[in-house]
Order: C-alpha cells, then structure tokens, then sequence
C-alpha cells in the first residue's frame, strides 16, 4: 500500500511529483478535505521539513520550451509541497492522489531527477513520456532506495497536463517502471 502511495506522489513530485505512480480514473472516491481550496504549502506548514531535491539536467530538456517550463512548474509544486497546484497539473479525466497520501508520501521522497524525455508522434509532439527517478529516504517495504516513475505529459486544450503512461507508448520506448502498477493505465494516446 505504502509502495502505490508513493509512486502516485512521486508522479507528482517529480514529476515528482511523486512517488507511488499513477493516477486515479475516477473522482468518486475523492476525500472531502480535498474540497479545500487556498491551503497551505507543506513548506509553509513544516518551513523546516526537509524538501525533496529536484533535478532536471539541461541536457535532458526537450526542443519544446513550453514543455520544459511545464517540467520545471511540476518540480516546484513537488518541492513545494502544494496540493492544490499538484491536482492542477492532471488532466481532467484523471484523479491525482489524495491530500493525506500526498502529505504521507512528500516527507519520504529524498530527490526527484528527470532522466529522459521521450517525445511521442507529431511535429510538433502533443504527448511526451517523462521518465524520473525518486530517491527515497528509506527503504520502501520491497527494500528499494530507488523508484522509477515514468508519466505522461500531454496537451489538454492549451495546457500541459500530467497522467499515466498508456501502455502502448510504455511498451514502443521500451520503459520500465519499478512502481507499483495502480491498474488504471489506459491506452489511448491522449
């Protein structure tokens, strides 16, 4: 349970945002405390709480400058600790996490480094597969230090927006998750 939390976190947190991977498909199941609007950041509740490092090397950045600042937008919210920026970085028809998981999981995620940027179909590409790796303060229950976290970014009328990757795209860019699978994934193409 904790491994899914994370992984759907770090996907935010990392992008990254962050790390227990994936998204819901439903908003049935939201928590009321979700409702809340204005709250504040985990760095302002906690200014002291260690914050996830967030990498993003330059020579990793894609030919797109608007995809790269959407990156850079995502570490900042994962690093931040902001919930309420964090369920806007999702498209419309996926749930990111719930306020408690992402509290639960944010003080777990050590650093947060994108490693590869996979541009789908298109001139330009509407769809990119981020891949990141979330480094954990301690082991998760399956002893890992290390969770690869790969997600969509894709365009929702004039915005980037986060969701999983669809397995077809997964399996084209030969990517491997060591997140837990949250059985959501979809495969159209967005």
């Amino acid at each position: 349970m904790f491994n899914r939390k994370i992984v759907r976190f770090s996907w935010a947190m990392v992008l990254a945002s962050c790390v227990v991977g994936g998204c819901r498909c439903s908003r049935d199941d939201s928590d009321a405390s979700d409702a809340q609007i204005d709250r504040q950041t985990l760095v302002e509740e906690a200014p002291h709480a260690p914050r996830p490092h967030v990498i993003f090397p330059a020579g990793v950045h894609g030919g797109d400058a608007s995809l790269n600042a959407f990156v850079e937008h995502v570490l900042q919210v994962c690093q931040m600790g902001d919930y309420d920026a964090f369920r806007q970085l999702f498209g419309s028809i996926y749930e990111p996490t719930s306020l408690a998981n992402f509290r639960r999981i944010w003080p777990q995620v050590k650093e947060i480094e994108i490693q590869r940027i996979h541009a789908g179909e298109g001139d330009p590409p509407a769809v990119y597969v981020v891949e990141a790796q979330a480094r954990l303060r301690q082991e998760d229950r399956k002893g890992r230090k290390e969770v690869n976290l790969p997600i969509m970014i894709f365009r929702e009328g004039d915005h980037w927006r986060l969701g999983p990757v669809p397995k077809e795209f997964r399996d084209r860019v030969g990517l491997t998750s060591t997140a837990p699978s949250t059985g959501q994934e979809t495969d159209s193409g967005q």
